[in-house]
């Protein structure tokens, strides 16, 4: 079996999902910003995968980025404080 076809259909369907949670966000009229972590962790992200040839280094940034998205989703769930 060709191996390009798993990867198609895992990117359609992630692209998939996306579509369906930005219609959902945008539909509650509960817009959301994007924080400066949260734009961290996905640079990070990012850059993990620009980097996949040194395995060592891109695993790692993907490491820290979905780290630093944790931190941020445990930051918004706890509310605004004051």
């Amino acid at each position: 079996m060709n191996m390009t076809l798993p990867y198609i259909v895992i990117s359609v369907g992630s692209l998939l999902i996306l579509g369906m949670l930005a219609y959902a966000t945008l539909k509650s009229g509960r817009p959301t910003r994007v924080t400066p972590l949260s734009g961290l962790a996905f640079a990070c992200v990012f850059a993990g995968i620009l980097l996949g040839e040194e395995r060592l280094i891109g695993y790692g940034l993907i490491a820290v980025g979905v780290v630093l998205a944790l931190v941020d989703i445990w930051h918004k769930s706890r509310g605004p404080v004051g």
